[in-house]
């Protein structure tokens, strides 16, 4: 009986690698294997771009360092989950924008918090420290009605009311249209109002007898 000739990369791990390793797809597929080396391959051929649009969406090298080393950290976890619908290097960038915004919004968070903790500091001594108590105690109330929202509407409302851009501006910043900003507005909105009610801080309007 005849012998079937294997290829030198079927009778060769190695050959067999070095052969997938000349394209992305080869790379990710071993890396999802658990391939390490495929994986450190993919790292290297995508650090630069994922640093420089970084750099470019955030306007800070330093941050875009330590957010692209973030983006290849999470990559690496949820790998198994790339279907290879978009190209690699589309979905990488998805998980970076993820990033980037998750630093804004904890900035823009933080940032917030010191300027009222400022506030409280500059007036606590004041005459009217209860007015200050009940100021404070209704900004606790909307950042809890907003903890309540999905990230989506609660991006709206913080575009749109705290960071007071227009409804372009807003939309361009979420990457939607301007219409479905506008609509997650409106129910980031009627949410809100919502909670506030329960929370005893704004009162069902009443209907006007007719």
């Amino acid at each position: 009986m005849a012998s079937r000739s294997l290829s030198p990369a079927s009778r060769d791990p190695e050959a067999a690698r070095a052969s997938a390793v000349e394209s992305v797809g080869g790379l990710v597929e071993l890396a999802r294997g658990g391939d390490m080396r495929a994986w450190s391959e993919l790292y290297h051929r995508h650090y630069e771009r994922i640093f420089n649009r970084l750099c470019f969406y955030l306007g800070e090298a330093s941050v875009a360092e330590d957010l692209t080393q973030e983006t290849f950290a999470r990559a690496v976890v949820v790998l198994p989950s790339f279907d290879g619908r978009a190209a690699f290097s589309t979905w990488l960038f998805g998980i970076a924008l993820n990033v980037a915004r998750n630093f804004i919004r904890e900035r823009q968070t933080q940032r917030r918090a010191e300027r009222r903790l400022a506030d409280v500091e500059a007036l606590r001594h004041g005459p009217d420290v209860a007015r200050v108590h009940l100021q404070q105690a209704r900004k606790q109330a909307l950042y809890a009605a907003l903890a309540e929202l999905s990230e989506p509407l609660r991006e709206a409302f913080v575009l749109r009311e705290l960071e007071e851009l227009t409804m372009a501006e807003a939309a361009a910043r979420a990457g939607v249209s301007a219409n479905n900003m506008a609509v997650r507005v409106f129910r980031a909105r009627e949410k809100v109002r919502e909670a506030l009610m329960r929370g005893g801080w704004l009162t069902a309007p009443t209907e006007e007898a007719g």
